[in-house]
């Protein structure tokens, strides 16, 4: 996705927006069902996913998608990660000239290349601390003094 990141409707509250009548529409969120044909570890996966998100408050209906490719990558990625530890994060390939070479894993490469979309859904969904700390806007504290106030009062 190209551009800025939206912000959070709290935080454009806050510091306005310039603009009128621009609230996000809300969405529904109970809790979505897995999509059709996952079965076993990614149905299992998904509602773990959807358990974090419900409980940080980010879980929307409209989600079911992503949550699923998050659920996939990451199934994936466990059984790449147990097929390494079996197998060796390297192979031996025989080339045309009869040379023998050591190659990186198969496995290896669909680990990285799942753990890089993780991490990419992750961050989509607000389950990083720098997508957190984007959407989440703590509210100032009245107990918290403020240094440079007390100087004025003086």
């Amino acid at each position: 996705m190209k551009g800025r990141k939206p912000k959070n409707p709290n935080l454009r509250l806050l510091r306005g927006s310039g603009t009128r009548g621009t609230d996000d529409p809300s969405m529904p969120t109970d809790r979505p069902e897995p999509p059709d044909g996952f079965e076993g570890e990614i149905k299992k996966v998904f509602g773990k996913i959807c358990e974090h998100l419900e409980q940080l408050g980010l879980l929307a209906r409209a989600d079911v998608y992503m949550i699923g490719l998050l659920a996939q990558n990451f199934v994936t990625w466990k059984k790449c990660l147990h097929e390494m530890d079996s197998k060796g994060l390297t192979v031996k390939m025989t080339n045309k000239a009869g040379h023998t070479n050591e190659i990186l894993s198969p496995h290896a490469r669909l680990a990285l290349m799942a753990s890089d979309r993780i991490v990419k859904i992750c961050g989509e969904l607000g389950l990083s601390p720098v997508a957190r700390m984007r959407l989440f806007v703590s509210s100032p504290n009245a107990n918290d003094k403020d240094e440079f106030a007390a100087l004025l009062t003086k």
